[in-house]
């Protein structure tokens, strides 16, 4: 079957401002006037952060902000949807594990956003993804991720990854870390629970515990062992209409040459049985 491409024409990403450090970066706190209104905040750590649906003045731990650059709007457009921002933490961190507790209440708050907007008669399909570093295509520095809904299906559905004993790194709260047995780049990673529904957020609240830590052994794997800053993390639901249960891939950022763009052919170099022995090992210290 033909798989085609769905361009998201929006211009106005050309303004993004390229900020790289602490000085003037518009999600650390204190800056919320630098930002809109959040449409969504939770204030606490860890699960057991309280979710408010409107701005919250004062001290907060995870924000969802509309993206002021967004790839698709929800009023014009044969595409359209909602482009949100996460942010995942109120201090200037870069990686998921640096800040685990907001991390997991960000990824709370980014799952039950993702929900209400799956719930709007003209949405067909949710997202959430993460760009971090500059190859990535990350243009603040300040550990976030995005959230998005449109009203039309991804042209290509992938076939899920499958964990095997092998590609095995480590689980947790019955989520289960692995080498992806595709993988697209070196050190390419896969994440789901054991039995998969639809979307995460309809299973036990413990799988958000569980698939925030399995991510942040991920991007500390790749920092603090691997020296690799820049990667991607998607999270994979089925669209309206069916499909196979959700997963989350997280991988390093890299070039893209002819083969890999042109046929979907990609050239990698680390065998995925090396991945998982060489992941089991740094995240054991």
């Amino acid at each position: 079957m033909a798989c085609d491409r769905l361009p998201l024409i929006a211009p106005w990403r050309r303004l993004r401002p390229r900020v790289a450090g602490r000085e003037g970066c518009p999600f650390c706190l204190g800056n919320e006037s630098m930002t809109p209104p959040a449409v969504g905040v939770a204030v606490g750590s860890g699960l057991g952060a309280k979710i408010l649906w409107s701005d919250s003045p004062g001290s907060w731990t995870a924000r969802i902000i509309p993206n002021l650059y967004p790839a698709a709007k929800h009023g014009e457009g044969e595409v359209r949807g909602f482009h949100e921002v996460v942010v995942e933490s109120p201090r200037h961190v870069e990686h998921p594990h640096e800040d685990l507790e907001s991390f997991e209440a960000g990824l709370k708050l980014a799952f039950y956003r993702l929900e209400a907007l799956w719930r709007l008669d003209w949405i067909v399909f949710v997202a959430w993804f993460k760009n971090s570093g500059r190859l990535a295509g990350a243009s603040i520095s300040h550990v976030h991720s995005q959230i998005i809904a449109l009203n039309a299906k991804p042209p290509c559905i992938p076939s899920k990854p499958e964990p095997s004993k092998d590609l095995a790194i480590s689980a947790y709260d019955k989520a289960i870390l692995y080498s992806h047995p595709k993988p697209e780049a070196n050190y390419h990673l896969a994440i789901t629970s054991f039995h998969p529904a639809g979307r995460p957020w309809l299973e036990n609240l413990n799988i958000i515990k569980g698939l925030a830590k399995l991510i942040a052994e991920s991007t500390r794997f790749y920092v603090e062992c691997l020296g690799i800053d820049s990667y991607n993390a998607w999270l994979w639901t089925p669209p309206k209409g069916g499909g196979e249960g959700w997963w989350v891939e997280v991988a390093p950022s890299r070039p893209l040459g002819g083969l890999e763009r042109g046929y979907n052919i990609y050239v990698v170099e680390t065998p995925p049985e090396e991945v998982a022995r060489e992941a089991r090992k740094c995240l054991r210290r």
